[in-house]
């Protein structure tokens, strides 16, 4: 009797053991996520901004999907997730076309769709944004790494874009759940929502600036005129000066923040971005 209370309790003991390790699925489509991608046209360095919300259903011929409404992109997305299988398809509002986003059943080897798009070069599970997920690497057939996340999607080529499409490319700054940032890429971009790194296109020595002692500095070599605007950084105007010659401007009144301040000027034919903390 001893002996098979041993081998029931042991049984008992492995039976829960395998439960703990075993990992659920983390779906792609949910009420209330936000994407934002740094994107260029495949003529660099021309860049943008582009905002990825899941907010709200949808359905179609009987099938339900979530809305994905995109800030640029002309076609927006209707999401459609088949959870049992792990794949998520998008459905373009334009043309009404279907196509097959990801697929995190795939194994190594394995391509998304036709010879010529992605295969699986690798496949792991991994800490990231907070969660074990799922990550698949593939590469095309130019060669060109793609990194995906269980949950969050693609970290280059575009989140909601066809992945055996090439041209522009997207990289992924910041990825929300209910307005809480879970991931943020700083290597790539400061700010989640307005671009830090654009270069200027004319010299710096027309118009320089420096902050100092919650002051921002402007000093200007010329007299024509220019305009001065402070976002913070989600984005909003904060402040705007138009200005000729030096400027000082005084920022202490503001919350403590990051901020990215732009002075343009048609008459210079110049656009210049840059950053400041405010620390008071």
């Amino acid at each position: 009797m001893k002996t098979k209370t041993f081998i029931l309790l042991a049984t008992c003991c492995l039976f829960t053991v395998y439960h703990v390790k075993a990992q659920a699925y983390i779906p792609f489509v949910k009420e209330g996520k936000m994407w934002t991608e740094k994107s260029s046209p495949s003529i660099e360095p021309m860049y943008s901004i582009e905002t990825w919300e899941m907010q709200g259903d949808t359905t179609i011929n009987g099938k339900l999907y979530k809305k994905v409404i995109a800030s640029i992109t002309y076609e927006n997305c209707f999401i459609y997730e088949d959870t049992t299988l792990k794949k998520v398809y998008c459905r373009q509002s334009g043309n009404g076309s279907e196509f097959l986003l990801y697929n995190f059943n795939l194994q190594i080897g394995d391509t998304l769709a036709g010879s010529d798009c992605l295969m699986v070069v690798n496949k792991t599970v991994e800490y990231f944004a907070g969660k074990n997920r799922i990550k698949i690497s593939l590469n095309d057939y130019t060669g060109d790494p793609q990194i995906w996340y269980e949950g969050i999607g693609s970290l280059t080529q575009g989140v909601f874009l066809h992945k055996c499409m090439t041209g522009g490319y997207e990289w992924l700054l910041c990825y929300f759940e209910n307005d809480t940032l879970i991931y943020h890429n700083s290597s790539v971009n400061d700010s989640c929502f307005t671009l830090t790194n654009i270069q200027e296109l004319q010299p710096k020595k027309l118009i320089n600036s420096y902050f100092f002692d919650n002051v921002l500095y402007v000093k200007s070599t010329t007299s024509l005129a220019y305009t001065l605007t402070l976002y913070d950084i989600f984005g909003r105007k904060v402040k705007e000066t138009n200005a000729t010659g030096n400027l000082e401007l005084n920022l202490s009144i503001l919350p403590k923040s990051l901020y990215i301040y732009r002075i343009e000027s048609n008459a210079l034919q110049i656009r210049y971005n840059s950053k400041l903390m405010l620390n008071q």
